[in-house]
């Protein structure tokens, strides 16, 4: 999900994880949820 940055720098980043997601021998099971700023 996409949520405004509170800052110029962090715009593109990682700001929140909502959802964890899970390897199992370098095959993807779940990716993780998370919010980016824009």
């Amino acid at each position: 999900a996409m949520i405004p940055a509170p800052s110029e720098d962090l715009k593109g980043k990682v700001l929140d994880c909502a959802i964890d997601g899970y390897k199992l021998n370098d095959k993807v099971l779940r990716h993780a949820k998370v919010a980016v700023g824009e």
